[in-house]
């Protein structure tokens, strides 16, 4: 831990402890320093900070376009040409997406009117993501100012916006990020409906329902978390049995196809076609191995869920570099304290709506690290915004409680959000840019103004024998038609394979390969282009 981190540490202990053994508990009400004109004023900037870390530099940072999120925007074209996805499905429930692993759907259902409206670029791939994440920054601090005040409110979303998962994920088209702000917006609605007009009770049921089309593991994390708390409210006499029945309906009308793939996959039926969307059989699937139900040593792969959750969620160990900036964590490292601060704070008010439901968001989250093998900081995020509520609702507690609160604490994480972003836009979009293949795409879009016959295209782009990546990159850059993708012309005219057999004679073709290989294009009389670790070559006349 680099020794800011340390310092930081030491004074986020000392405030937690020091606000745990004060006298002053969360008010519900802000304090009178904290003035109407005040509130806005600190609303504005922080919302403007929101915008400047979420749009600046966006479609470059980060640098080249992630795979699943090429795949999802190709699916997408195909949506926005002609309902179907890339294989000629019509509105799949869910994607064949790689074969012998789906994906999601939801990203592509909203980067559809975009790639119509605007074309296949970056911008339409990742501006989804960007507009759910700060809709979920809106969600959030209505949720937090209806259940703890105007001042809480303010505390929560400050942290949430310098917060560096929600900066990360805002800023790249992977579609299981969209999971978190649709759960996060029905959590709000519910809140509202359990505290004021009941009808938000039932209408909440509407992003709770499209949740499980935004990540597989939706199928029993939304339910789950549904249960949970319908079964705190009905024991409160917040909602009626009937309402709850309704609630049922409304979640079941919205998300019965999507379990529909469940139990057809399960129990191997045909794919299902209806006039409207299709809910297809997959022949083969990598995803249910994840699972660990289907582990072949329960106990003991528990035990290493439990250690790899533990360490990912609380302790914000190392992980994906795309996931996280090192030294920075998911939280900021020197977080800890305040979250546990907020936990403490928001179990002794369990008995109010707002904090029961965050601490159930909370449980759900970590049990569904518990359930996934070698779970992510992606494939956890469901966990993330209760640990962002817990860590503000630490921070006001602070403000409530220690004299200087106010203006130390929110100091600390200004200074470090000043380091993460200097890191986030510097050396590690440098870093990202080759994890994301960037190079390749360059060479891979030089390629297209060539006046070629065909393109041959090396698989060993992302690793070794990695020619499904390297066709989907392509299929985004070229921006292939879906149709003409289906067709013999388009396995007439791409090749993707091993590069070592290459040049080929009498035909003249567009080469892009590794580096290393570039020089046998050059004795055989190609031009030749590097970019970065790879290079296009292509015929001399």
């Amino acid at each position: 831990m680099a020794l800011w981190n340390r310092l930081f540490l030491v004074c986020a202990l000392l405030f937690a402890l020091s606000a745990l053994c004060g006298p002053a508990p969360l008010r519900r009400s802000s304090p009178p320093a904290l003035t109407a004109r005040r509130e806005r004023w600190i609303l504005a900037g922080i919302v403007l900070l929101a915008l400047w870390a979420r749009l600046w530099d966006f479609g470059v940072v980060p640098g080249g376009v992630n795979q699943d999120g090429a795949m999802a925007a190709v699916d997408a074209g195909a949506l926005a040409g002609y309902g179907t996805d890339r294989f000629g499905m019509l509105r799949p429930v869910y994607f064949t997406a790689w074969g012998y692993g789906q994906m999601s759907v939801m990203m592509s259902y909203l980067m559809a009117p975009l790639i119509r409206l605007f074309g296949m670029n970056v911008y339409t791939l990742r501006l989804p993501c960007l507009l759910c994440s700060l809709g979920g920054l809106g969600c959030l601090y209505f949720f937090a100012r209806r259940a703890w005040g105007r001042g809480a409110a303010l505390a929560v979303l400050f942290i949430a916006v310098v917060n560096p998962w929600h900066i990360m994920q805002s800023r790249w088209g992977l579609d299981c990020n969209l999971y978190p702000h649709f759960l996060l917006s029905g959590i709000w609605l519910l809140h509202k409906g359990v505290e004021g007009e009941r009808k938000w009770v039932c209408l909440s049921m509407i992003p709770f329902g499209l949740s499980v089309y935004c990540y597989g593991i939706a199928g029993y994390t939304t339910p789950l978390f549904l249960l949970l708390c319908c079964a705190v409210l009905l024991g409160r006499k917040k909602v009626a049995w009937r309402e709850a029945g309704l609630c049922v309906l409304l979640f079941l009308l919205l998300a019965w196809p999507f379990f529909a793939v469940l139990i057809i996959n399960t129990f191997r039926l045909p794919t299902w076609a209806t006039p409207l969307f299709t809910m297809p059989r997959f022949p083969d699937t990598v995803r249910s191995s994840d699972l660990l139900f289907f582990s072949e040593n329960i106990p003991r792969q528990l035990w290493e869920n439990l250690k790899n959750a533990v360490g990912l969620i609380l302790l914000q160990h190392r992980d994906l570099p795309w996931n996280e900036v090192e030294g920075f964590g998911t939280l900021y490292l020197f977080s800890l304290p305040l979250a546990a601060l907020g936990a403490w704070t928001l179990w002794r008010r369990r008995g109010e709506s707002g904090s029961a439901m965050t601490l159930l968001l909370f449980a759900t989250g970590f049990l569904n690290a518990l359930l996934v093998r070698g779970a992510n900081i992606n494939r956890a995020n469901l966990v993330f915004y209760a640990m962002v509520i817990f860590v503000g609702v630490g921070l006001w507690r602070c403000v409530c409680s220690v004299r200087g609160g106010w203006a130390a604490l929110p100091a600390l994480y200004l200074c470090a959000f000043l380091l993460f972003s200097h890191s986030y836009f510097g050396t590690w979009n440098e870093e990202i840019s080759r994890h994301f293949l960037a190079d390749f795409g360059e060479a891979v879009t030089a390629a297209e103004g060539a006046d070629v016959e065909a393109y041959y295209i090396t698989q060993n782009s992302q690793y070794e024998r990695a020619a499904a990546v390297s066709e989907i990159l392509t299929l985004y850059y070229h921006d292939v038609d879906a149709r003409w993708y289906r067709s013999g012309e388009y396995r007439e005219r791409y090749h993707y394979g091993d590069e070592t057999l290459w040049p080929l004679e009498g035909e003249r073709a567009a080469y892009v390969v590794r580096a290393e290989s570039a020089p046998r294009f050059e004795e055989a009389g190609y031009r030749v282009k590097y970019y970065g670790r790879f290079a296009l070559a292509v015929p001399a006349a």
